[in-house]
Order: C-alpha cells, then sequence, then structure tokens
C-alpha cells in the first residue's frame, strides 16, 4: 500500500469576521481526507481576503487578519497567509493559489505564513505581535518552516463553502480558466 499523500487545505474568505464554523470546515474537511486512507493533511491555511475585495461592509483587513492569527493561535496545524492581505489589489483566488505554491516551492512562503502555536498580544494600535522563546523577531517557527519544506509537492486542496461554489454559476463572474484552475485544485 502507497503513502497517503500530503495535502495543504486552503481555505479564503472575507472572515467578516472568522468564525467557529470557518474552523469547522476546515476540520471537516481534513477528517473527511484522513478517512479516505490516501491523503494527510499537513496544514490548513486561511486567507483572510484582501481590502479591495468586492463586499459591503467589510472590516478593514489588517482587523481581519488579526481575527484570524487568534482564531488559528490555539490550533498547531492551522496558520494564516498575509499575503493577500498585502496586495495592493484584490488577486483572483487562482492567482492567490498559484502565488501560494511559487512560494512554497521557492521558500518564501514562511514571509507571509503565521503559525497557530506561539502567543498573542495586542498593542495599542491592535496589531498583534507574536512571542516566541528566545525568537522574538520570527515570523515563524524553524518547524512551521519544514512543514512547508517537507511537503513542496503536497497537492493544495479549496475548502470552500456553498457560496463559493454557487458563484461559478454567475455569467462572467470567473474567467473560465480561474475555475479550471480552482477545481483541478479538487474544491471540497
Amino acid at each position: 500500500m502507497s503513502l497517503p499523500k500530503s495535502v495543504i487545505l486552503y481555505c479564503a474568505g472575507s472572515f467578516n469576521p472568522i468564525t467557529n464554523k470557518h474552523l469547522r470546515l476546515l476540520e471537516l474537511a481534513r477528517d473527511a481526507l484522513h478517512k479516505t486512507g490516501q491523503y494527510k493533511v499537513v496544514k490548513g491555511i486561511l486567507v483572510p481576503a484582501n481590502a479591495k475585495y468586492a463586499k459591503d461592509n467589510l472590516v478593514a483587513a489588517h482587523h481581519r487578519l488579526a481575527m484570524v492569527k487568534l482564531a488559528v493561535d490555539s490550533n498547531a496545524w492551522l496558520c494564516t497567509d498575509s499575503w493577500e492581505v498585502e496586495q495592493s489589489q484584490w488577486p483572483p483566488t487562482a492567482v492567490a493559489l498559484d502565488a501560494l505554491k511559487d512560494r512554497i516551492q521557492d521558500g518564501t512562503v514562511s514571509q507571509c505564513i503565521y503559525n497557530g502555536s506561539s502567543t498573542v498580544e495586542s498593542d495599542s494600535s491592535t496589531q498583534l505581535k507574536r512571542k516566541r522563546p528566545n525568537d522574538t523577531n520570527s515570523h515563524e517557527s524553524s518547524e512551521e518552516t519544514d512543514v512547508f519544506a517537507r511537503h513542496k509537492s503536497a497537492k493544495i486542496m479549496l475548502v470552500c463553502g456553498s457560496d463559493l461554489l454557487r458563484s461559478f454559476s454567475v455569467p462572467d463572474l470567473w474567467a473560465k480558466e480561474h475555475v479550471c484552475i480552482l477545481v483541478d485544485v479538487e474544491p471540497l
């Protein structure tokens, strides 16, 4: 019998705000994949949407990112990726997925990843700071870097809600090539 294929679950959304249901969606996806015996989920990534994402009443991106950081803080298998938030324009999901794949391959993914296993504290500007023993300026732990380094060939699977799936049927909302990329990523 062959070893299970490594998988990274990718869940993008406005997270306006993030809820326990978002976290539970990733847990259910992970558990379903593990039950098949064909997959081993090595990481779940929650990606808050860029500030220019077209959604009414969207809270500022840095606040939504801070909420996601707090949500993943007690979940060692989960992390958040700030790459999309840091872009000057909203990148379509397919573009963000390709960028994640590239950053994993070239080893730069750690520059935007916040791992959920450190102490988080808030300062007066509501920006979150992490405290790590003996490493107060690190973006992530070496253990976290190793997860991505050890699993460069991991399959990235999109985890999404029914709202995103329904949006595929809205005429001219998605570029056909982007839908093909997302479908190839095996949406759950």
